[in-house]
């Protein structure tokens, strides 16, 4: 039995001419068999190794054809590329030659986190209110000294803010609102009074480096030789607003904080993600230090929570300890929700430093509201180079040229509906967006 076992596990083993493979050695190869046992080996490998030969030519014809794919991808995406930057000329629609437009749509599709704030249309535009918008625009241009060949370019940011400052309330709605025009298709009026004139020969562009196909994000100025007809009183009140130097400024709020023992101050002008909180140190006799909320957090002892705008409470004008700082700040943010969406303002900065804004630096940056966040309150800005940042209105000093923005009644609340948590729905502390 021990052999009919063993003969048998025998012949489950490979072998070549009758001699087992296993344990085979090359000096107990006769040489007489040394070319019969190779020959017969390689006979029962080739027809692996030609079918991974097979696979090989497979994988080359594949990545060939994936090549030559992602070739024909790039050349489309070059096209469509060329083709809007040729749609002012040719008179093809031009709706997605704006950077802010392209976030004001009624479809919710892409949007992410941002809020269905959606732009007005008003229809088809009138000849009068293109010509009202074209003259605005070079009025404009003509008080910036944007004018000829030594003319300065101004950013379209710049342009947005002054026209906003100095023309009539109407002529600026206008210029936020979305229209359907004969020739240009279907834009903003900003853009469509941008693209009309530049088709006219009354403006040129310099366009942006890194949004090239982006009219709102370009550089204008007049060409040389057009004339531009003044309005006196109206250049007037846009002189005596400039002046004015409190004229539309919304100042940052001073906002007071707990968090355990402690009790701080957050600074206004903070970027998002890095927020920082001024607070007495007993430790160093009182004196004033700053830190950044996620290590204030710490040093009142919710470090391991990780989330300071559940961690921190505000503190009311009584002292009292009241909601979650990040609860305090989504209602602030809803004073005003998508109302301010589409409107020209301007931040404060502080050049150099540690890059805290405050007001001792009276330095004012164009930017546009482009975004709203229900859940956590924030308004995202879009900058005249295209960078974009959520921010919180009530910690940043910003200037309304037509304006400081009413604040809206609160909205119901609904029935049966989750508490407040005292979350923001957007917690991520080292999340910064689309910085400058």
């Amino acid at each position: 039995a021990a052999a009919a076992a063993a003969a048998a596990e025998d012949a489950d083993e490979p072998s070549v001419l009758g001699r087992p493979l296993k344990g085979l050695r090359q000096k107990d190869i006769d040489p007489t068999e040394r070319e019969a046992i190779m020959a017969e080996m390689f006979k029962r490998v080739r027809p692996f190794l030609e079918r991974n030969i097979e696979k090989a030519k497979e994988r080359a014809v594949q990545k060939a054809k994936d090549e030559v794919r992602d070739a024909a991808e790039r050349s489309l995406q070059e096209q469509i590329r060329a083709e809007r930057l040729l749609r002012r000329t040719e008179g093809f629609p031009v709706h997605l030659l704006s950077a802010t437009a392209s976030d004001f749509r009624s479809s919710l599709s892409g949007m992410g986190n941002r809020s269905a704030a959606v732009v007005p249309h008003g229809g088809v535009i009138s000849d009068e209110q293109m010509a009202g918008l074209e003259l605005a625009l070079l009025r404009t241009l003509k008080a910036q000294g944007a004018a000829g060949s030594e003319g300065a370019w101004v950013a379209a940011a710049n342009i947005k803010v002054c026209m906003a400052r100095g023309t009539p309330g109407p002529v600026v709605v206008a210029a936020r609102t979305r229209w359907d025009h004969g020739e240009l298709g279907e834009a903003l009026g900003f853009v469509l009074a941008v693209c009309s004139l530049e088709r006219a020969g009354k403006i040129e562009l310099q366009r942006s480096g890194k949004y090239p196909e982006a009219v709102d994000l370009a550089s204008l100025r007049i060409v040389e030789g057009v004339e531009v007809p003044r309005d006196e009183a109206a250049e007037a009140a846009a002189a005596a607003e400039a002046e004015d130097a409190e004229h539309g400024v919304m100042r940052a709020q001073q906002v007071h904080i707990s968090c355990g023992p402690l009790v701080g101050l957050i600074n206004p002008g903070g970027r998002r993600g890095d927020e920082q909180v001024v607070y007495a140190d007993e430790n160093r006799g009182g004196k004033e230090i700053m830190v950044p909320a996620t290590e204030f957090e710490r040093l009142g002892g919710r470090g391991s929570t990780r989330k300071w705008r559940q961690s921190l409470r505000y503190l009311g004008d009584d002292g009292e300890r009241g909601i979650p700082v990040g609860k305090w700040l989504r209602e602030m943010g809803n004073n005003w929700r998508d109302s301010v969406v589409g409107r020209a303002m301007e931040i404060l900065w502080v050049t150099g430093g540690h890059g805290h804004r405050d007001d001792n630096n009276n330095k004012y940056y164009a930017g546009e509201v482009t975004g709203f966040k229900v859940e956590s309150g924030e308004h995202e800005v879009m900058y005249a180079d295209g960078n974009r940042e959520w921010i919180y209105l009530c910690l940043q000093t910003t200037r309304w040229p037509d304006g400081i923005p009413e604040r809206l009644p609160p909205e119901p609340k609904p029935v049966g509906g989750a508490g407040g948590g005292g979350g923001d729905g957007d917690d991520d502390e080292e999340g910064g967006v689309g910085g400058v």
